[in-house]
């Protein structure tokens, strides 16, 4: 008896059902360690009040449980994040399109709004952190109350920058660049792509500002 093996769209809703499956279950994983988390915080915040009446805020064992605070918290902050981006529902891809999509935080987990991400396109391999021509940009977007972003290009879009070497950038809401992907994007048709942005350090301009007048007296 011949066996009759799966064609090919059975093999993709195979693969897209395993996939939601996988999904579903790192969802509800990552919801419980969520709520543990949460309760173990409640309890060394309740633990570190006791500690500081009795013994001060100085005391080792006082910084120590600080500490341990301030990473479970980053911890929280980070699965928080992640519970966002797999919740998140895109809008449909366009035939032949490529999106990227993802969020943009802190190192310490705080979600960055209001900031600008868009796709680079450059000529050449020379990155210039400091100057952005609006006439390069392919497409852009700005990040949602949760620092989420998405981009989608269409396939005639990606034709045109076959060229470019396009890179990811995020400007700030004074629109300084804080941050371009050291690695050159790779889209492909038809395909998601996931890229989140960790901001180590939030740059300050350092523009020279105008000349002041001094506030001495008159001269006599």
């Amino acid at each position: 008896m011949r066996k009759k093996y799966p064609n090919d769209n059975d093999q993709v809703n195979l693969i897209l059902e395993t996939q939601e499956q996988l999904d579903s279950q790192a969802t509800e994983s990552l919801e419980l360690f969520k709520v543990s988390q949460e309760s173990l915080l409640q309890q060394q915040h309740d633990e570190l009040k006791r500690l500081t009446v009795k013994y001060g805020r100085n005391h080792v064992r006082v910084q120590l449980l600080e500490s341990k605070i301030h990473h479970a918290d980053t911890v929280s902050k980070a699965v928080e994040v992640r519970l966002n981006i797999m919740k998140t529902q895109a809008e449909p891809l366009p035939t032949d399109g490529w999106r990227i999509q993802g969020y943009v935080f802190t190192t310490a987990g705080e979600s960055l709004p209001g900031h600008t991400v868009f796709v680079d396109a450059k000529r050449d391999e020379n990155k210039d952190l400091t100057r952005v021509k609006p006439a390069d940009r392919s497409s852009s977007t700005t990040t949602s109350e949760t620092g989420f972003y998405s981009i989608t290009l269409t396939a005639e879009e990606l034709k045109r920058l076959s060229q470019y070497a396009l890179y990811l950038t995020v400007l700030d809401p004074r629109k300084h660049v804080i941050f371009t992907s050291k690695e050159k994007l790779n889209p492909a048709s038809g395909t998601i792509d996931f890229q989140d942005v960790a901001i180590t350090v939030v740059q300050v301009s350092t523009k020279p500002q105008g000349k002041t007048k001094s506030r001495g007296g008159k001269r006599k």
